[in-house]
């Protein structure tokens, strides 16, 4: 049996599911053959009524029968020549002809050989092996309207987002959303964002997935078949653009995207397979009932985790004055790194870039086979991926890598199974690992735990060259000298521009960073290109401008424009091919499309990453924090630097799905969507009239972002996001992101900001909720985070931040018509810092407990300035409204803490800003 055939009928086994909602009832169906439809009572499990279930197997066969021809019998493989592919189930008598790749996909349901019921396995392992017939609650409105779907409710049902679903404090939301269909596209909105279902939008969607279907079709014709890996791999990205956005099942799985359970079974089907070829004693097969079971105490699957440790020192620790022109680039460096890491594992363990369950944000997962082989090549990955870490890198960054060997077990009914681990391994307070939410979080402390002993190895066997008088970490001292950029001493500094005589040294890595990251602002694809094949092109290798090799591996990683690989007199076109590469298009999922790059065993997909466009000057250069911190008339004035993420995403992961949708599949659901966000989608955000050159993404991927940009709007910025990220989780007011924004001089360094804006974005996360947020009526808020820290005052999200910027346009507009001055501005601010110092000596000194002098203080202050504006004056009665509303809120005690002390200097101060810096609102 061949390991790759084994993967690809995994991978396709439900795509009778996408063609079944696209077509009419099997028996009046003019797509399927009447080879298909006789197949029905071979591959079809009985209903109770005596009729034919999972009949989406049928339109799967169907599905090989019409890309046969063109597609499966043109697929090549490296070690047999073609595929193990049979169109027709009944050629040939023996198990190995059985065994093809048709009858793999078509007899999950109904298996006759040991292959058939392993892919059987990885299908329920996707599902956590709970395939009930409808374990879905009702589906209700938001009001608790039972929905109705009336017959063919499987095409009807869209796919729910995951995000109602989850728990926080015991609550999850009823109400149901889903997402259109649709192929996964960033500019499309209906791709990120839920609609409310109710009864009045249930609708047969047959139309939609017949479009879907086609489209889907004729990509299909524009595949790699010169080899099964570039074919393979090409294939789980096309599934991902059209699958993402159909549900796995509609009767208990209507929240799990097509692909993640597509996706995952394959993974899991190929670490079974290779775990059996290794441990055939181990995967035992009942040959009566046709079914696969795993031996006690054997643990077929490991789940590994990576996580890059040092990444926010790494990218913010750079010299202030020359700090603009390496972020981007040393963002995007580090997923490269991670992309490189991957590569090896994927090359090493022979597995395929499906086998990710998530990678963004500096960390990924895998799922892999259980072997002594695997083992030891992960033990070597890790090792030789730190030493050279350590050489390029220093004490800068550090790879977190480990794994956790894992089974599912059932008593024998298939309903109740649970994850389950080698004894040997614990949570981190010594509990057994006994679900998949605590496998997941038991691998990810595995990992981190390494970040206590880092660089073990070296310190024991290069003692010198962490602790000896011209160590690497330290100062070198003597004639050496200082990269501008990173500060950094080094004896091999390099110009930064090889035409500037005058231009400044850095680090050769540095340099390389500095031209990516300029580079990357028009690259359109990015092109891994593997080493060790003579049939690769030596001009590929070279180390040119828009090239890296991360961590000096076999991997040297390429950004190219379109125009490149469009025009017939590109170099790249008219001389090199890129033989075994992997070619993605970034911020697109339009990658098939066009002339593509020559080469053989090549795979195309796409990728997102948070940032790649960046503001510019004249539509020629990147701004500088020079261009960014000037305002319209190109005055001087502040930058606003942001850092927010989704608040407790870790206590989310480990406790916020239900018990009964925790799968796989359902983790990889929630993880892509949050990537797709903070990758993907928030790139349109960016690129929208309002910021496209006023701010800069320098990162954003997984949970999190960093902006740098002017600074007002770098504040509208941050409201976009969170407005956005609360549409994106349907409207959830308990599932929020938090942030924190500092102003800055130009000049400031961005390492100091940095940790700043970090400082600012914790104390967000640790304010609790006003009762002036809780009285405006808001449902599960949070007691905790939900904010953003503004001007040094974190405010809630909800209500408050809403009250202060329309308090801020009100005092703007009566300054604008002389009705305020700076100086009712300024009162404003140091009655919260006279607030503030009253309330801090009350906790130590007795003899002002009860001192409340600021609030009466306040009061009177008003007061005297209501006078200088007449009653029965037109012009003067919005003032002498808002100056009387504001008085009353100096002495609404039913809110605590003063509240509207706090808000009304905030949004003075935000005024102020605007006056000083000549910024209209």
């Amino acid at each position: 049996m061949n390991r790759a055939t084994i993967y690809l009928a995994a991978l396709l086994h439900d795509i009778g599911k996408f063609w079944q909602r696209a077509d009419v009832r099997m028996s009046d169906s003019s797509n399927l053959s009447q080879e298909s439809k006789n197949l029905a009572g071979y591959i079809c499990p009985k209903t109770a009524t005596n009729g034919f279930g999972y009949q989406h197997v049928i339109w799967t066969h169907q599905f090989f029968q019409k890309f046969s021809s063109n597609i499966f019998e043109k697929i090549k493989d490296a070690q047999t020549g073609h595929l193990q592919f049979r169109v027709n189930p009944f050629d040939g008598e023996n198990t190995q002809t059985q065994d093809n790749l048709v009858n793999l996909a078509i007899y999950h349901h109904r298996p006759s050989t040991r292959f058939q019921a392993l892919i059987q396995l990885a299908d329920w392992w996707s599902s956590g092996i709970d395939r009930k017939e409808d374990n879905m609650e009702t589906d209700a409105d938001a009001s608790g309207t039972p929905i109705h779907y009336g017959q063919g409710k499987f095409k009807k049902v869209e796919l729910h987002s995951i995000f109602p679903e989850i728990q926080i404090a015991g609550k999850k939301q009823n109400a149901k959303y889903s997402y259109h269909l649709g192929p996964l596209n960033l500019a499309d909105k209906k791709c990120f964002f839920p609609h409310a279902v109710n009864q009045e939008s249930i609708q047969d969607l047959s139309n939609e997935y017949s479009i879907l279907w086609e489209k889907f079709s004729a990509e299909m014709l524009h595949l790699p078949i010169d080899s099964v890996e570039g074919f393979t791999e090409s294939l789980v990205y096309l599934l991902k653009k059209y699958t993402w956005c159909i549900p796995s099942s509609t009767r208990d799985m209507a929240n799990v995207s097509l692909f993640e359970h597509l996706k995952s079974t394959a993974s899991f089907a190929d670490c079974l397979f290779e775990y059996q070829e290794k441990h055939p004693e181990n995967v035992l097969f009942d040959d009566k009932l046709k079914r696969i079971s795993i031996k006690e105490g054997c643990y077929p699957v490991l789940m590994l985790c990576a996580d890059i440790s040092g990444i926010q020192n790494f990218i913010y620790n750079v010299a202030s004055t020359k700090a603009s022109v390496s972020l981007k680039g040393r963002s995007f460096y580090l997923q490269l790194i991670i992309e490189t890491v991957i590569q090896r594992v994927v090359q090493e363990t022979g597995t395929t870039i499906g086998h990710v369950i998530y990678s963004s944000g500096g960390k990924f997962y895998m799922v892999l086979p259980n072997t002594v082989e695997t083992v030891e090549n992960l033990k070597k990955i890790r090792a030789e991926l730190i030493k050279e870490i350590w050489s390029e890198q220093n004490l800068k960054l550090y790879l977190c890598m480990d794994w956790i060997p894992f089974c599912y077990r059932t008593s024998g009914d298939f309903k109740d199974a649970k994850v389950e681990c080698d004894p040997s391994e614990k949570m981190a307070d010594g509990t057994p690992i006994n679900s998949l939410s605590n496998l997941w979080k038991a691998v990810s402390d595995k990992a981190s735990g390494q970040k206590g002993r880092k660089f073990e190895q070296q310190m024991l066997t290069q003692y010198e060259a962490f602790f000896g008088e011209n160590n690497s970490g330290l100062e070198i001292g003597g004639k050496t000298s200082v990269c501008a950029v990173t500060g950094q001493e080094d004896l091999n500094l390099v110009k930064l521009d090889d035409r500037d005589i005058d231009s400044i040294e850095v680090l050769p890595i540095v340099k390389k960073q500095v031209g990516l990251g300029k580079i990357l602002k028009d690259a359109d694809y990015l092109l891994t290109h593997k080493f060790g094949s003579e049939k690769g092109i030596p001009a590929l290798r070279k180390n040119t401008d828009n090239s890296i090799n991360p961590l000096n591996q076999n991997y040297q990683q390429y950004l190219f424009e379109q125009k490149e690989l469009m025009s017939e007199e590109s170099s790249w076109r008219k001389v090199f091919s890129a033989d075994s590469a992997r070619i993605r298009r970034i911020n697109n999922t339009d990658f098939l499309s066009g002339n593509q790059l020559k080469g053989h065993q090549i795979s195309h997909g796409f990728i997102f990453y948070g940032g790649n466009k960046q503001a510019m000057v004249n539509n020629f250069e990147p701004k500088t924090f020079y261009d960014l911190a000037r305002n319209d008339q190109a005055a001087p004035t502040y930058l606003g630097v942001l850092r927010m993420d989704v608040d407790g995403l870790g206590m989310l992961f480990q406790n916020g799905i239900p018990e009964h949708l925790r799968t796989f599949s359902s983790y990889a659901t929630l993880s892509t969507a949050l990537d797709y966000f903070f990758s993907g989608w928030l790139n349109e955000l960016r690129n929208a009239p309002t910021f496209k050159d006023w701010i800069n993404i320098i990162y954003s991927g997984g949970d999190d972002l960093f902006a740098v940009g002017r600074w007002d709007k770098t504040i509208l910025f941050a409201a976009a996001i969170r407005d956005k990220f609360r549409e994106f989780v349907a409207n959830r007011e308990d599932l929020s992101i938090s942030g924190g924004i500092i102003f800055m001089h130009e000049k400031f360094p961005i390492s100091l900001a940095a940790k700043q804006a970090g400082e600012a974005e914790h104390l967000a996360k640790s304010r609790k909720n006003s009762l002036l947020a809780e009285r405006s009526g808001a449902n599960n808020i949070p007691l905790t985070k939900n904010h953003i820290t503004l001007f040094g005052e974190p405010i809630s999200w909800y209500y408050e931040y809403d009250w202060v910027k329309a308090t801020r346009d009100k005092i703007y507009s009566l300054y604008v018509a002389k009705k305020i001055t700076k100086g009712f501005l300024h009162k404003m601010i140091d009655l919260k810092l006279h607030k503030d110092y009253m309330i801090k000596m009350q906790k130590t000194d007795q003899r002002v407990k009860n001192d409340y002098s600021y609030i009466w203080n306040g009061a009177y202050y008003i007061a005297r300035y209501l006078q200088r504006f007449k009653p029965q004056k037109e012009e003067d009665r919005e003032i002498r409204a808002f100056l009387d509303q504001l008085k009353n809120s100096l002495f609404d005690q039913s809110i605590g803490e003063d509240r509207y002390f706090d808000l009304i200097a905030v949004a003075a101060r935000w005024t102020e800003f605007h006056i000083k810096e000549e910024i209209i609102i």
